[in-house]
């Protein structure tokens, strides 16, 4: 369960101080095309349309976002109970494969992260710079590319001999980003349709 501390709380610190931090997989999945499917037509119309992408992700990671922002969805795989990071991305690009425009997605790795929320309307919520990155990863993804951050895919590919070699395009980058005092390495996979 998810603690839940109210920023009206006058011992919000010191709760928060009590807070351990969790290790995981964040990924950010923002869905391609969803903007022109929504044009001009009833919401009856490209509802279904829009979720089917969706349902197909959960179908395939077997997990429920843990927030939506628009066309964007963001899933939590806790280490302790989170599948392989190999399953996931071999699902990852599966759903990248069968999606008609695909998605642009962040995957990376997690090692400081806090499971907490502060709004009794969200259950459930995991704050981090991790979470940060994975945003700033998914803003530099393209339509059917998946994003990883360096230690994601090197326990990827420690783990399966060869995988993604074929898909993987530009190679190591580094870039600076928004709030890191580091440039920070990471590797894009583009998932052939």
């Amino acid at each position: 369960m998810t603690p839940l501390i109210s920023l009206d709380d006058p011992n919000v610190k010191q709760k928060i101080a009590q807070l351990v931090p969790t290790n995981g997989y964040v990924l950010m999945a923002d869905l391609v095309g969803s903007t022109k499917l929504k044009q001009g037509r009833p919401f009856t119309d490209w509802v279904a349309d829009f979720l089917f992408p969706f349902r197909n992700l959960y179908a395939n990671i077997g997990q429920d976002a843990m927030k939506v922002v628009g066309d964007m969805a963001m899933y939590w795989f806790p280490e302790s109970t989170s599948p392989d990071p190999e399953d996931i991305m071999q699902s990852l690009m599966k759903v990248q494969r069968e999606s008609s425009d695909g998605f642009k997605m962040a995957f990376v790795r997690c090692q400081n992260v806090y499971e907490v929320t502060f709004h009794k309307k969200v259950p459930e919520d995991v704050y981090g710079s991790d979470i940060d990155l994975a945003a700033r990863l998914l803003a530099h993804a393209k339509a059917r590319e998946i994003v990883m951050d360096a230690v994601c895919r090197e326990e990827i590919v420690k783990r399966v001999k060869g995988f993604g070699v074929s898909s993987e395009i530009g190679g190591l980058q580094s870039e600076p980003f928004k709030g890191f005092s580091d440039p920070t390495t990471f590797f894009t996979w583009r998932v052939p349709a």
